[in-house]
């Protein structure tokens, strides 16, 4: 059998300080991302959509001191999970499977971050968790990896594909 791999170029350009930063990311046919790419942007520009925050940091080209500057990246497709700053935006599609501690997103104390993914048929995703389209809650539970593991009663919901 032979497969056709069909691939388009995105380049969004960010007016960013002084200087510019282009993202440039492969995508598939169907509009899914064929690599997760990381770049910097001031953190005074916005977070383009479908991109996520997964770190901050100094830059001397960007105004103002301390994290003056964001890691963005498109979050890596299904299967995988991708870690991202509790302070980002969450793309359409994605959940929320795990809370985590990230030492390059701010509030370096407990939980500063999410691990998110786009969900299977049936998935466990933490409480406040988007749902996304298509998928509807069958249950409760208590998961280990999402926040509030140590006290009792549930913290996550099970979702499944409608």
């Amino acid at each position: 059998m032979k497969m056709l791999s069909l691939y388009t170029a995105v380049t969004l350009t960010f007016a960013a300080c002084d200087s510019y930063h282009k993202i440039e990311n492969k995508t598939l046919a169907d509009g899914s991302p064929d690599t997760a790419k990381q770049q910097q942007i001031c953190s005074n520009s916005a977070v383009p959509n479908g991109y996520v925050i997964t770190g901050y940091s100094n830059c001397i080209s960007c105004p103002g001191n301390g994290n003056n500057c964001i890691t963005i990246q498109t979050p890596f497709p299904y299967p995988n999970s991708t870690t991202i700053c509790a302070s980002s935006p969450i793309p359409a599609g994605y959940v929320i499977i795990a809370h985590a501690f990230a030492i390059a997103c701010p509030n370096n104390s407990g939980n500063n971050a999410f691990t998110i993914k786009i969900p299977s048929d049936q998935e466990t995703i933490c409480n406040g968790s988007p749902i996304p389209p298509g998928y509807h809650m069958i249950g409760q539970t208590h998961s280990n990896v999402c926040a509030n593991w140590n006290l009792p009663g549930n913290n996550a919901i099970i979702i499944h594909k409608k």
